[in-house]
C-alpha cells in the first residue's frame, strides 16, 4: 500500500509540476493520523499494527541514510569553482538573515513548545535548532528544477546552483554543532563530539578519498559498476554512518561525509550508476517508508486549533522572507539584476525532502514537540510546492531563453570578433589541432578576430531521469571538466596563436541552435571534421549560409 500510493501521488504531484518527492510526502502524511485516523473500525491498527511500528522506522531511518549519501555525492565542489566569491556571498546571507530571524521567533514560540515527551526543552536549543531548520536549501529539488526549465544553461542557474552547495556545506556543519550541543549536554561533551567528528572527517578525506579513487579506472575498465563495487560503496557509507552515531551526532553526517568524498573528477559514469542502482530500492520502498514514519508525527487536524494556524503564518513569513530577502540581498550586492537576483532568492527558498530530514533530527534529538513538528513540515512543503509557480512567474520561458542566448555568444565586452567557429569532437587530440590550422588559414583572409572552439556533450539520458539524483548536478559538473580540458588545450595547442575562445554546450546541437551560435559569434566560416558531420546531420540546415571546410 505504501509503494502504491507513494508513486500515485508521485504521478500527481508531476502532473501539477511538482517534484514527485512532495506527492510521496503527501502520501505518508495521509497515512498518518491526519486522514487514516478519520476511517471507522480503527483501520489504523491494521494498517499499520504497533508491533510492526518499529521495524517500519528502521527502514524509513535506512532510506534517511542512503538518501543523505546521494545528496553528499551530488556535492561536486567543481560547480563552485570560480564562483566562490558570488556563491559564497548569496550562500552566506541566505543562511544568516533566516537563521537569525528563525532564532528571534523562538523567543514567541517556546513558551508554547517548551516540553516535549515530559521533559524540558532547553531555550538555546530551540532557538539554534530552529535557525538551522529555516536555513536549509534542498540541493537535490533545486537542481531538478533547474534541469526541467533548462535553466542549468544560464549564468542563473548556474549560480543558483553553486550557491546550494555552499549552503549544503555550511547549514550541514551547522546543524551538526547544534546536534552535538543537543546531545552533548555540557559545552565540554559537546565540543569532544566536535573535536571527533572532525577527525574522522578528515580521516575519511586523507585516507579514504585516494582509495575510492581507484574505483574510477575499474568502472572505465568493466563499463558498469559490479556487485563488489557496490558492497564496498554500501558498507562505507553505513560503517561511516554507524561511526558518527557512535561518536554522538546522527548517522546521516556519516552518510553525507561518505558521499561527499566519493571520486567526483572524471567519474560522472561512475556517480550515475550509482544512483541508478540506489534509487531503485530508495524511491521505490525505502524513502516512501520514511515519509509514512514521518506521517505519523503529523496531523493537519491540529490546525482547527486558530493559535497554531498563526503560529503557521509567522513560520512561513520567517521561513520565506528571511531567505528571499538573504539571498536576495547577496545577489544584488554581485550587482545581479533585480529579475535574476529574485529568481535566485525563490530558488534558495526551496527546502523539500532536505527539511524533512533536519526535522527528523528535531523530533529525534527532543526539540520539537508534535504541534511544533507538524508546523514545520507544512512550511517544508509549501516552501517548495510555491517555488516553480513563482519562479514562472519571476523568471519566464521567454527570459530563459533569452539568457541562454545570451550565454552563446562568443565576444566578451571587448568587441572581440570570432569570425571562424571549429566544432571540436568529443576528444581532443591531433585533429583537433589540424582543424585549428584550417581554421587560422581561413581566418587570414578576413578582418583581425578570433577562433571560437565549440564542443557540444551528449547530456544524460532524459528518457530514465533519476527521480533522487538531479541528471542538472551530473551534467553540469561533466560540462566543468569538458571546459576545463578545452580551456587547457586552447592554451597549449602550438598550432596558433590566434586568440582562441571555448564555449561547451549539452545536447546533439539542432539546426536552430547553430544558427544562434553562429549569429552570436558573427562566424563566416565552419571547420569540423568528416567524424562531426556524419553525426550531426540534423545540424546542416543552419550551414547554408556561411563556408564549411571539412578535415578528414
Amino acid at each position: 500500500m505504501i509503494m502504491v500510493l507513494a508513486r500515485l501521488f508521485g504521478r500527481i504531484a508531476r502532473m501539477c509540476r511538482q517534484p514527485a518527492v512532495i506527492g510521496e510526502i503527501v502520501a505518508g502524511i495521509a497515512l498518518g493520523p491526519t486522514l487514516l485516523d478519520l476511517l471507522p473500525h480503527h483501520v489504523e491498527t491494521y494498517v499499520f499494527p504497533s508491533a510492526v511500528l518499529p521495524y517500519l522506522g528502521i527502514l524509513g531511518q535506512l532510506g534517511l541514510v542512503l538518501f543523505m549519501f546521494i545528496v553528499g555525492l551530488e556535492l561536486d565542489f567543481s560547480l563552485i569553482r570560480g564562483r566562490q566569491g558570488a556563491a559564497g556571498m548569496i550562500s552566506i546571507l541566505s543562511i544568516v538573515a533566516p537563521f537569525a530571524l528563525g532564532a528571534l521567533l523562538t523567543f514567541d514560540l517556546y513558551p508554547l513548545h517548551n516540553v516535549v515527551h515530559g521533559r524540558a526543552v532547553p531555550m538555546v536549543g530551540l532557538a539554534l535548532f530552529m535557525g538551522v531548520a529555516m536555513s536549509i536549501t534542498a540541493f537535490p529539488v533545486l537542481a531538478r528544477i533547474l534541469l526541467e526549465r533548462k535553466m542549468n544553461r544560464t549564468p542563473v542557474g548556474v549560480l543558483a546552483l553553486s550557491a546550494a552547495a555552499v549552503d549544503d556545506i555550511l547549514a550541514w556543519t551547522l546543524l551538526a554543532l547544534v546536534t552535538a550541543v543537543l546531545k552533548g549536554g555540557s559545552a565540554l561533551s559537546a565540543v569532544r563530539t566536535m573535536a571527533l567528528a572532525l577527525t574522522f572527517a578528515a580521516g575519511l578525506v586523507v585516507v579514504l578519498k585516494p582509495l575510492l579513487a581507484r574505483m574510477i579506472n575499474r568502472h572505465k575498465r568493466t563499463g558498469r559498476i559490479t556487485p563488489d563495487m557496490l558492497a564496498v560503496i554500501l558498507a562505507g557509507l553505513l560503517l561511516s554512518a554507524f561511526i558518527t552515531e557512535r561518536i554522538g551526532i546522527h548517522e546521516i553526517f556519516g552518510a553525507f561525509l561518505f558521499g561527499a568524498i566519493m571520486p567526483h573528477k572524471g567519474a560522472q559514469a561512475l556517480r550515475r550508476d550509482i544512483l541508478e542502482r540506489l534509487e531503485q530500492i530508495s524511491v521505490l520502498l525505502l524513502l516512501p517508508i520514511f515519509f509514512v514514519t514521518i506521517g505519523f508525527g503529523v496531523n493537519l487536524r491540529l490546525f482547527k486549533d486558530s493559535g497554531l494556524l498563526w503560529q503557521l503564518l509567522l513560520i512561513l513569513a520567517v521561513a520565506v522572507g528571511g531567505k528571499f530577502c538573504g539571498a536576495f540581498a547577496g545577489a544584488r550586492i554581485q550587482r545581479m539584476s533585480f529579475q535574476h537576483s529574485a529568481a535566485i532568492a525563490v530558488l534558495m527558498n526551496t527546502r523539500g525532502l532536505t527539511e524533512l530530514v533536519i526535522l527528523t533530527v528535531g523530533q529525534q534529538v527532543g526539540v520539537l514537540d508534535n504541534s511544533m513538528f507538524t508546523m514545520m513540515v507544512v512550511m517544508a512543503l509549501i516552501t517548495t510546492v510555491m517555488t516553480e509557480p513563482l519562479l514562472r512567474r519571476i523568471y519566464p520561458d521567454d527570459a530563459v531563453q533569452r539568457d541562454v542566448d545570451a550565454a552563446m555568444k562568443a565576444a566578451p565586452a571587448t568587441g572581440q570578433s570570432y569570425p571562424v567557429l571549429v566544432m571540436v569532437d568529443d576528444v581532443l587530440n591531433a585533429l583537433t589541432a589540424r582543424m585549428i590550422r584550417v581554421a587560422e588559414d581561413a581566418l587570414a583572409d578576413r578582418p583581425a578576430g578570433g577562433i571560437l572552439l565549440a564542443q557540444y556533450l551528449d547530456a544524460a539520458d532524459d528518457s530514465t531521469p533519476l527521480e533522487l539524483g538531479a541528471n542538472a548536478v551530473l551534467d553540469i559538473a561533466r560540462m566543468t571538466d569538458a571546459a576545463e580540458a578545452l580551456e587547457t588545450f586552447a592554451a597549449q595547442t602550438t598550432a596558433t596563436a590566434t586568440p582562441l575562445r571555448v564555449l561547451c554546450r549539452f545536447g546533439s546541437p539542432s539546426a536552430r541552435e547553430l544558427e544562434r551560435q553562429i549569429a552570436a559569434s558573427g562566424a563566416e566560416v565552419v571547420v569540423l571534421s568528416e567524424d562531426w558531420m556524419r553525426s550531426h546531420p540534423a545540424a546542416y540546415g543552419a550551414l547554408d549560409e556561411v563556408t564549411i571546410k571539412v578535415v578528414g
